[in-house]
Formats: C-alpha cells, structure tokens, sequence
C-alpha cells in the first residue's frame, strides 16, 4: 500500500467536496495463479484529473490502494502482480475514483503467463446509486463442445446487494437461476458447467437482474482456438421500478 490510511481518507474525502461528487470505474482483475492483470488508467478530459485506485479481494477486503494525477491526455498503467502477492483469493473487482467532472478511459490487459490473453476497454464509469430500482445486465454464454464460460458478479458498493442469474439457452428456454448475496466489494464466480453442462445447443443469455448497479465479467474459456477471453459489462441494459 503506497500510502497511510489516515492520508488516504483526507485525499478521498477532499477530492469529493471540492469537486462535488465522484465518479466510480469498475472492472474485473485475476492475480489468483497463473494469471495477471495491467491496468492502463487514461486521462481523457481537458483538464488534469485525480484517482484512487483500490483493488479488492474475492471477499472485499482492500488489499492495494493508491492516489495518483494525471495531466489532460496522460496515463498510468499499474501491472498488479508487481504491486500484490499471488493469493489465491487475490481476484474480484478493482475501483477507480475521480471527480465527477474527470474523464477517464481504462485499458485492461490479461496475461496467462506472460501470454496476453484479451484486452478490454472501459470507458465509462458505472451508473449511479438510485432507489426503489432494479438494473438488468446481459452477457454471452457459450457451453458447446470443449468450450465453457465462468460469470464474475461484482459488488462494488460500500453495501450488501442481491442479484440474480439467469441462464437460457438460445431458444430462450430458462437452464438455471441462482440468487447470490453480495456484501461490499465482495465478488462471486460461478462456472456455467457446474449449473448446466455441456451440450450442442448450450449458447445463449446470461441475464442479471441486481437492486443496485454492479459489474460483470465472463471468461470464455477453449472457444475456437482461444485459450482464454475475458471481458466486462458495467452499463445495464434496462432499469425498472422494484415493486
């Protein structure tokens, strides 16, 4: 951890009330094993920008934070097995924090090895707390053949949520559902063959439905010649008013 507590807390609190409010990026990271995650923060305002990055654990303990400022234009990248031990709880969800008038874009890099494996993009931050609300995300699935595909569900809230899966095969046939109690910055990672298996005709939606807004990722793993493919989802596609 690059700096103390005590002056975390005043850069934090500080940032918030003289910029009136925050922005939050969120993705998915994996220093678990075998696999390693870069994080390439991206100034894209006109103005400077400052950041907070934590990184949390499969459980939502903090386990990294560090405060930086970018000049408009300017960018730092941050290769996580340099800065965390590899645990195997050390996978989950990595927050930035910045101003609400900041403009950020992330990079993300994942390496098996020191084999890149897919690169995503996040480019906006994630939609704000609202109330009496439900928030409907989408994902791919496929479980056909030798391939398969793991669903991160991600909390990055500093408050329990619930969120539930739905699993449907192409037709739209209901495969599975499962409710899954998220407490703060806490991550759950289900793999798809546990719930449904394998078969031909196994491809389909991953349907999300949360009391708060979250983030996903998927990891598609042997999909054509592909080893492994990740990538995240932290915009919904439809809110409604909970009953």
């Amino acid at each position: 951890m690059k700096v103390g507590v005590g002056f975390t807390v005043i850069i934090i609190i500080s940032v918030g009330l003289v910029c009136g409010g925050k922005e939050m990026y969120v993705g998915y990271y994996d220093i678990s094993r075998f696999q390693d995650t870069e994080i390439t923060i991206m100034n894209v305002g006109l103005k400077g920008a400052n950041y907070v990055l934590h990184v949390y654990n499969a459980y939502g303990e903090q386990i990294f934070l560090s405060i930086g400022a970018l000049d408009a234009g300017a960018s730092a990248f941050y290769r996580l097995s340099e800065e965390i031990e590899k645990e195997p709880d050390n996978w989950g969800l990595f927050l930035i924090e910045t101003a609400e008038k900041s403009f950020l874009a992330l990079g993300i890099e994942y390496f098996v090895g020191d084999t890149l494996i897919s690169i995503d993009n996040i480019v906006e931050p994630i939609p704000k707390l609202g109330i009496n609300r439900r928030y409907w995300y989408c994902m791919y699935y496929v479980n056909a053949g030798h391939a398969d595909t793991g669903l991160i569900v991600m909390n990055p809230w500093w408050g329990d949520t619930t969120v539930t899966v739905y699993l449907r095969e192409q037709d739209g046939t209901l495969l599975s559902k499962r409710t899954v109690e998220l407490s703060a910055h806490n991550s759950f990672f289900i793999d798809l063959e546990e719930y449904i298996g394998h078969s031909e005709t196994f491809w389909g939606i991953i349907d999300v439905v949360a009391e708060n807004p979250i983030a996903l990722a998927c990891e598609y793993y042997n999909r054509a010649n592909s080893r492994l493919e990740i990538d995240n989802v932290y915009n919904y596609y439809a809110v409604q008013i909970a009953d």
